[in-house]
């Protein structure tokens, strides 16, 4: 998150044969938790097929957020 100079950064790699993502996630305790996910259910999946960057004030406007998955605390997965 320090390179970016933001608070959080997910890893996002995509599988496209079997539509699925697979997120990298830096807990607090130092330790990666990797988490999949059908590639159409969130905003993260339709940024990691788009090849589109999203920015926006407010993420829970967005028709294509999914509050399980796309938690803008990064609570999710």
């Amino acid at each position: 998150a320090l390179v970016f100079g933001c608070e959080r950064v997910n890893l996002i790699l995509v599988d496209r044969f079997n539509k699925r993502f697979f997120r990298s996630k830096l807990m607090p305790s130092g330790n990666n938790k990797i988490t999949t996910y059908p590639i159409e259910a969130s905003l993260a999946g339709y940024v990691a097929i788009s090849c589109h960057a999203m920015l926006t004030d407010n993420i829970e406007e967005e028709s294509r957020f999914n509050q399980l998955i796309d938690d803008p605390n990064g609570n999710s997965g």
